[in-house]
């Protein structure tokens, strides 16, 4: 019944917050009409400008309030537009331009003008259709020169289509990559580490008959050329008509195949490819005609498809999780922080119903159903982004500057209606909650003494002092002392039972066990008569008194040390003096020397060691750093192996004493390996916990089962020649660091040592 009336409570509650206005609102800025519009910081000052073409020949710099902020170039009538403005840096900007049969590249306010292509057109009066599809500024031979990388496109007239690198100084062509299909998207990155950067692009198939050695453009591919233009690899995506749109993702190439809503066209994929090889790493399937795709931190891609359902997938590609947009024609999506929320947002552009904000988790934040929409562009404005969306109306484009921000809970529009209905709903959900409280106090008293289990023993007393019931502990500990059930507390444990308890009475009693264990004992009184606790402290007792006695086991093994330093430099002597019969004596004496000695310098560590000295680290380099003093010394046929996490969070860590832990764990991998074998270390990032891990592991010859419990424990060794404390300083130093360690092994197969410890800045260490 009560779950039920709070079912029904959550209902109401959620059906007030459905009523809620959305968290966010679109604010129109303005509109404007123009053929063109390209957001560019043009000033430097972090906030984007608008490129604005007023009419096909003339270009004009405008504020975010349209407001006139630099120069405009008015160009001859005789040219066209072939492309946006483009733009590098807040000095090197350039507008492609055609006139006659040939491309060129503008500069905008100042700079060199970069001739691009003369075609000859085939028949008088004919112009040609091409276009630049973008430039980038790159050192691409790593000569401290700087060249101009731009993708060249073309139509109907087919030719030229590929890419082409330019000379800034002098605007000459330095190479030019022909392909069948109209190329698109571009990445430079030096993908196979000779120091210059490899071009990578994806490209369009418009099928219209344009062949090229190596590829046509009935197919998309994806490219990838050396710095001097000469193809390092090429993969074909898919047949026309279809975009193979590529981005950098991770430390990979992340393809994005988008065909047209053509009959019988196949279904939309996305890959991840090898960007040194082009094969494929990783791919799946997506709706029929997928519309775009963004990275979105370092492991989520989300990716926007005609069934207008975003898709959010790990790297591996796998799906996490999915969410309909309710909306037809998912023709955009862009990433960025719209609201200033610091946290990423996705901007989502459809056809039919505007535009959608929506957070990192999917979850809607803002909608502006306004108008169509065929494309949008993200502003950077003081930190954070705006929106600019553009649509046809009359055979004309007009843009649109939005703005979104966050509504305070004040003016989120709730009815009247929902507002008493969520109050009576919270009201009774408080009057549950209060009874639910009274009612549990002594169920959830019974609950904790029947399951409490481990070092506690629980016992509740009635009013009369009788034991009612225990838990197991409980029980094991009350059966040391002589008390039955059913009767009065006897013993040392009578004061604390006594029903007539004054002020005086004590309410917590250190007890000595027979069985030799020590508890502590604590008396609570609550409504049905006494609630006595019994902790086993022994462990705590017997620290204690190693703490004690540490300072004295200290100077008592350095006086040992110091006479046995004395006793082999004798020895030494003697060495010289005694004949050859007398050798092995002399050689037995000097090893017992030699591990007294070790055993010595050992207890010393171990009861020496201070309170680690913590600052973030980078846990990779610690165990790098253990890994190589062992690369010489060890012997012929062990091999060492990495499988090193990248990007690992720091740890908090003492490095010294780290570096000891990490050097006892690698030392007994190496010398568990009779003959040949290989020891693996290993780091990785446990998500949900917050902890890093590494690992060790060895292919020796095992530990038996029986003994895996001692492993830690002083003076337990299987390793001939071993003082047995090596684990047991291991096990101190991880345990200081709020870690935990863990051996796993099986006899003949080999050993495997896990710590785990917390990231630094949990809390945990």
């Amino acid at each position: 019944m009560r779950r039920a009336v709070l079912a029904a409570t959550l209902a109401l509650c959620a059906t007030a917050a459905s009523a809620v206005q959305l968290p966010a609102e679109a604010r129109l800025l303005w509109e404007f009409f123009s053929p063109s519009m390209t957001p560019i910081d043009l000033n430097g000052d972090s906030s984007d400008e608008l490129l604005a073409y007023e009419s096909d020949n003339y270009v004009v710099g405008r504020d975010q309030q349209l407001l006139v902020a630099s120069a405009s170039r008015r160009f001859t009538a005789d040219t066209r537009r072939a492309g946006p403005p483009f733009a590098v840096n807040e000095t090197l900007m350039w507008v492609p331009r055609t006139r006659n049969d040939s491309l060129f590249l503008w500069p905008l306010w100042h700079g060199r003008e970069v001739f691009c292509f003369t075609i000859p057109t085939p028949r008088p009066g004919d112009f040609w259709d091409g276009s630049v599809g973008e430039i980038a500024l790159q050192d691409l031979d790593g000569d401290g020169a700087a060249e101009l990388v731009v993708l060249v496109r073309a139509g109907f007239a087919r030719w030229p289509r590929g890419v082409a690198a330019f000379d800034l100084k002098t605007g000459h062509r330095l190479w030019f990559f022909e392909t069948g299909p109209n190329p698109e998207g571009l990445v430079l990155r030096d993908v196979d580490g000779d120091g210059a950067v490899e071009i990578m692009f994806g490209s369009v198939a418009p099928g219209n008959g344009h062949e090229v050695p190596g590829s046509d453009d009935d197919h998309s591919y994806v490219f990838c050329l050396r710095h001097d233009g000469s193809s390092l690899w090429q993969r074909e995506i898919g047949r026309f008509p279809q975009h193979a749109r590529i981005t950098s993702f991770r430390d990979w190439l992340l393809v994005h195949e988008q065909g047209s809503p053509v009959e019988n066209a196949e279904p939309d994929s996305v890959f991840v490819l090898d960007p040194l090889t082009g094969t494929t790493r990783a791919a799946a399937q997506l709706g029929q005609y997928g519309r775009g795709a963004v990275t979105f931190g370092d492991s989520l891609i989300v990716t926007a498809a005609t069934d207008d359902t975003l898709t959010v997938y790990d790297h591996s590609l796998r799906v996490l999780r999915k969410r309909p947009l309710n909306a037809e024609g998912a023709t955009e999506i862009r990433r960025g922080s719209f609201t200033a929320s610091g946290r990423a947002e996705l901007a989502v552009a459809t056809t039919s119903d505007g535009s959608f904000l929506l957070d990192a988790d999917l979850n809607l934040l803002a909608h502006e159903a306004s108008r169509l929409t065929d494309g949008m562009a993200t502003v950077n404005h003081n930190g954070r982004q705006r929106l600019l969306v553009t649509y046809t109306e009359g055979g004309k484009y007009v843009w649109r500057l939005y703005e979104f921000n966050r509504l305070p809970l004040l003016r989120r529009q709730v009815s009247v209606t929902i507002l008493l209905v969520g109050a009576g709903g919270f009201l009774l959900l408080f009057i549950i909650t209060f009874v639910g409280l009274r009612h549990s106090q002594t169920r959830d008293m019974r609950a904790v003494i029947r399951g409490l289990t481990g070092q506690a023993g629980v016992v509740e007393l009635d009013r009369r002092g009788r034991i009612r019931r225990a838990n197991s502990k409980g029980r094991e500990l009350l059966q040391a002392t002589g008390a039955t059930q059913d009767a009065p507390l006897t013993g040392a444990l009578a004061p604390l039972g006594n029903p007539a308890r004054d002020g005086s009475a004590p309410r917590e009693l250190p007890l000595s066990l027979p069985t030799g264990q020590t508890i502590l004992a604590r008396a609570t009184s609550v409504k049905t008569g006494t609630l006595l606790t019994l902790e086993d402290i022994s462990a705590v007792e017997y620290m204690k008194r190693v703490t004690s006695w540490a300072p004295v086991a200290q100077k008592l093994a350095h006086d040992i040390k110091n006479p046995l330093t004395a006793i082999s430099l004798t020895l030494q002597r003697v060495e010289k003096a005694a004949g050859p019969d007398s050798q092995r004596y002399v050689d037995s004496m000097k090893e017992d020397i030699d591990r007294l000695k070790k055993m010595a310098d050992g207890f010393m560590r171990l009861t020496k060691l201070e309170p680690p000295k913590l600052a973030p680290t980078d846990l990779n380099e610690v165990v790098r750093q253990c890994a190589g003093k062992f690369e010489g010394v060890k012997p012929p046929g062990v091999d060492l192996m990495y499988d090193m996490a990248e990007d690992l969070p720091s740890v908090a860590l003492d490095h010294d004493q780290m570096g000891v832990a990490c050097s006892n764990i690698i030392e007994n991998a190496v010398s568990a390996i009779v003959g040949s074998g290989v020891v693996t270390i290993r780091t990785w990032y446990i998500v949900g916990e917050k902890r890093v891990a590494v690992s060790v592991t060895d292919t020796g010859k095992g530990i038996p089962e029986r003994y895996l419990a001692k492993v830690f424990e002083p003076y337990f060794t299987l390793k001939a020649g071993g003082t047995g404390l090596g684990m047991a300083l291991t096990k101190r130093i991880i345990d200081d660091h709020k870690g935990t360690i863990r051996i796993d092994s099986k006899e003949g197969t080999g050993t495997t040592v896990t710590v785990e410890l917390p990231v630094a800045g949990t809390g945990s260490a």
